[in-house]
């Protein structure tokens, strides 16, 4: 918010300012990201293999061809993940899949590199195969193959069975709630940097 004043101080007119933060430096081409900033000794390069299936299960993963191109320092499975859950409410989505894979483009292997060059050799040397799966694309369907998040639970007071028999009026019905996450424009990318004492700095 801008506002003008008058000699006394009283506000005589006011504009409302509602440019994102960085919107100048952004259309001026002055803000720096991930990708701006120099490399430094030692630095890798990280790429991720994905899966092309939206539900399959993993029945070979060799990463020995990749490992074996000159510039690939290493390929990272679940195997060598030691903890493989994340989930900022419940921990039940893996780093990397591991047995099966959930989603189309989900993580199956982390490749790190010296180069852009033998980065996309090593991703494009990784052999999986897949047995695909029915996909489950609703809650009905997940609920069918009692793919549940966490355990049942239930919030309920006195008899339900009975108040509903014997309620003068009832209402059914069905509710869907089309819920979706916003899809970003943006590339996504973060850089992690070795500190003293076993610390990490992330930029991203």
């Amino acid at each position: 918010m801008r506002c003008a004043v008058d000699e006394a101080g009283q506000a005589i007119a006011a504009v409302e300012d509602d440019s994102h933060d960085s919107a100048s430096s952004h259309v001026r081409g002055k803000s720096e990201f991930v990708g701006d900033r120099q490399r430094v000794h030692g630095e890798l390069l990280c790429g991720l293999v994905t899966s092309p299936h939206a539900r399959a299960r993993i029945v070979r993963l060799d990463a020995a061809r990749a490992r074996a191109i000159s510039g690939v320092a290493c390929v990272v499975t679940a195997a060598e993940v030691h903890h493989n859950r994340w989930g900022s409410i419940i921990e039940d989505q893996p780093v990397i899949a591991g047995a099966e894979v959930n989603y189309f483009g989900e993580t199956v292997a982390v490749v790190a590199a010296e180069s852009k060059e033998s980065l996309a050799l090593g991703i494009a040397a990784v052999e999986v195969e897949y047995e695909q799966l029915p996909a489950i694309r609703s809650i009905d369907e997940a609920r069918a193959a009692e793919l549940f998040i966490g355990s049942e639970r239930a919030i309920a007071r006195g008899d339900v069975v009975a108040a509903l028999t014997t309620a003068p009026r009832t209402l059914e019905g069905r509710l869907t709630i089309d819920g979706a996450d916003h899809f970003y424009l943006e590339s996504q990318a973060a850089i992690v940097y070795p500190r003293d004492g076993r610390q990490l700095e992330v930029h991203s």
